[in-house]
């Protein structure tokens, strides 16, 4: 019977103990996850600013000349999108350029079907729905850890050219805590016309429009 007790005793200590390391653990846990979702966020915008400046030094190169950019699908065909010279997007549809020589738009139509072809700028598109999300500037890896929208079609016009694009990845789209440095209402706006691609949120800190 004391031994029974005994055993009681030491259960419920073992209890406890787990319990305050699950208290100490847990957070330090999530807070691993949660750089590691920056990190890849962070990183995959680099991708696709370096992308873009690729884009707009061909786009100079070429003049007022319709350029084609070479893609892949997740199917592992390759697709070609073609970025007009039109300087203001007249097009209705098409992914054109800007007079700046950067992609008004970074997502494309759904590659599929396995031909080679045109593909045109679609907006919205929903984070692991679709495989031309970011398409321009990304391999088909990794592409459903991100969304893009466009902004209001009136308030985010710049200089009468193009909407700009709010983009979110894993971390703005995921992450909780408010002070961590990318978070749940915070995404990128990618700026056709400068080619800037800033972290905005909704606190006042825009450059123009709203993450929603």
């Amino acid at each position: 019977m004391k031994r029974t007790a005994f055993t009681m005793i030491e259960l419920i200590f073992v209890i406890v103990i787990m319990g305050i390391l699950a208290m100490v653990a847990l957070p330090r846990f999530a807070g691993v996850q949660d750089d590691a979702m920056i990190a890849n966020e962070r990183s995959g915008i680099e991708s696709i600013r370096t992308a873009t400046q690729s884009i707009r030094g061909r786009s100079l190169t070429a003049s007022n000349r319709d350029i084609n950019i070479t893609t892949y699908g997740s199917d592992g065909f390759e697709y070609v999108v073609q970025l007009h010279a039109s300087p203001l997007g007249t097009n209705a549809g098409e992914t054109n350029r800007t007079a700046t020589g950067y992609p008004v738009a970074l997502s494309t139509e759904d590659l599929s079907g396995g031909s080679l072809g045109t593909l045109k700028e679609v907006e919205p598109k929903v984070k692991g729905v679709g495989d031309g999300i970011l398409s321009l500037t990304l391999d088909p890896n990794g592409r459903d850890q991100w969304q893009t929208n466009e902004g209001d079609d009136a308030a985010d016009r710049l200089g009468g050219e193009s909407p700009t694009t709010l983009i979110r990845g894993q971390a703005s789209s995921t992450v909780t805590d408010p002070n961590a440095p990318i978070h749940q209402g915070m995404c990128w706006q990618y700026n056709p016309v400068t080619g800037q691609m800033n972290l905005s949120d909704e606190s006042g800190n825009l450059v123009i429009g709203t993450c929603s």
